[in-house]
Formats: C-alpha cells, sequence, structure tokens
C-alpha cells in the first residue's frame, strides 16, 4: 500500500513540474529530460509472452456479447499479466484444470440460482451466474460492467485475492447489485497482483515477463528495436569486442 501511494504522489509530482516546465529541484533535469535518460538506459519496458498453462474464460451460454469477453481477456493478459483466452462452452459441462489450462472462469445464465459468484481457489475454478445482473432489465452499457466487474471479482477470489478499501477498486466490498454498480472501476488495482501471482504460481498459470529493453537483449529475446534508443541498445549490448579478449595463463604450483 504504501508503495502505491509513494508512486502516485511521485507522478503527481513530476506531472506538476512538467504543466509549470520546471525542473525537479534534485536532479536539476526537467521531466523529459528525466525520461529521456531512462529511456536512454532502458530502452523502455516490454513483455516477454506467457509460456506455460493459461486461464480460460468459458462463455457457457451466457448470452453476453464477445467483445466483452474478448476485452476481459486481454485486460487480463496486460494487467496482471496471466495467458488468459476465451472459449465456448456448456453450462452443465464440468471445467477443471488440465496439462494446458490451470483455471477457469464459467460465465453461465442460471435462472434458477440468486448466486453471482462461486469461487473454488484450490480446484482453480470459479463461476458468474449472470441471471442476477440481468434482473432489473439493466442496458447494454449497464449489463456490460456488471459482468466485466464480476469476472474480475471472481478471478480476484479464485487467484487467493482479497477486498480492499482503495476508494476505486473494484475489490471493494459488496453487498447487492447496487453496490456492484458503485463501483468507480471496472477492474482491480495493482494491490492484489501480489496474492494473485503466488497462486497463480502454484496453479502453474503463466504469467508474463515485464522488464527493460536492455534487460531482454543481454537474455537474448528481445524483440526488433522500435526506435532509437532501442536500437543504440540493441548495437551496444550485440557489439563485438574491439580486441581480443586476453586471458593471464594460469601458473603451475610447484610443489616443495
Amino acid at each position: 500500500m504504501k508503495n502505491i501511494i509513494a508512486c502516485i504522489a511521485a507522478t503527481l509530482c513530476i506531472a506538476a513540474i512538467a504543466a509549470e516546465g520546471k525542473t525537479d529541484g534534485k536532479h536539476g533535469k526537467t521531466p523529459a529530460e528525466m525520461r529521456e535518460e531512462v529511456m536512454r538506459k532502458t530502452g523502455g519496458f516490454v513483455v516477454a509472452p506467457a509460456t506455460g498453462r493459461g486461464i480460460k474464460i468459458v462463455d457457457a451460454r451466457s448470452g453476453v456479447p464477445d467483445e466483452i469477453f474478448n476485452a476481459l481477456a486481454k485486460a487480463v493478459s496486460t494487467g496482471p499479466r496471466f495467458s488468459a483466452t476465451v472459449i465456448k462452452g456448456e453450462p452443465t459441462r464440468e471445467y477443471l484444470p488440465d496439462a494446458n489450462t490451470g483455471a477457469y472462469i464459467v460465465v453461465k445464465d442460471d435462472a434458477t440460482s440468486k448466486m453471482t459468484i462461486l469461487a473454488a481457489p484450490e480446484q482453480g475454478w470459479a463461476s458468474v451466474n449472470v441471471a442476477p445482473l440481468k434482473a432489473d432489465a439493466p442496458d447494454a452499457e449497464k449489463f456490460a460492467k456488471r459482468v466485466t466487474k464480476e469476472v474480475w471479482r471472481a478471478l480476484v477470489y479464485m487467484l487467493g485475492g482479497g477486498n480492499n478499501q482503495m476508494p476505486a477498486c473494484v475489490m471493494k466490498p459488496c453487498a447487492g447489485i447496487k453496490d456492484i454498480d458503485n463501483l468507480k472501476m471496472e477492474q482491480p488495482c495493482p494491490e492484489p497482483f501480489r496474492e494473485m501471482s503466488q497462486s497463480a504460481a502454484k496453479l502453474g498459470i503463466a504469467q508474463a515477463k515485464l522488464t527493460s529493453y536492455r534487460r531482454a537483449c543481454v537474455e537474448g529475446w528481445a524483440p526488433a528495436p522500435a526506435n532509437d534508443y532501442q536500437k543504440a541498445i540493441w548495437d551496444e549490448v550485440h557489439a563485438m569486442p574491439t580486441e581480443p579478449i586476453k586471458i593471464k595463463p594460469e601458473e603451475k604450483k610447484t610443489e616443495k
């Protein structure tokens, strides 16, 4: 929590300095100069594709538009950086982890149940029932937001995260549809990501790696340079030595 607040404060400070065109006082550099220095040293940040078991979001005849599921999968892949895909399924089928899938979130429309979210963290399984979310005949936009929020909440619960008191976070405690509608955000803040990552690792769920372009070059998986900063780093890391490496011969020890 302290780290999050510190990051927010630092961001706001830099934004204020940029707005006034002033230096940061400590280093005598403007925010633009500081950003350029960071880019020159790191090349920015890149993401290595996740390899391993993924999360499947199952559309079990839910009636939810495909674009909502596709947006959810993309957000899961870029937020907490878990490999997430959408598949079509049946509401009566049993979905449990297998060799390729570490966890399932099944989205269905069960008018016989008033339960919205069920989660079984130990089994890598959760479900979202959209029937209670449309009981009051919401318009398409409100329904889409409800589904998005509840799928995110199910994912966090399934991967070991819980409620928090961050003002805008989707993981604020809720007691009914009205509370869901009042949530300002449609996805979680970064606070539960650490717990989610730990649980995901136990389930064998892949998480994409975020690192600097320079580190990616050193490790040998960096994509082709996308700008002059990355081109300079690429050339530097991959440059051949201009002088032969000198290795001092090992001295033989003589027995006395």
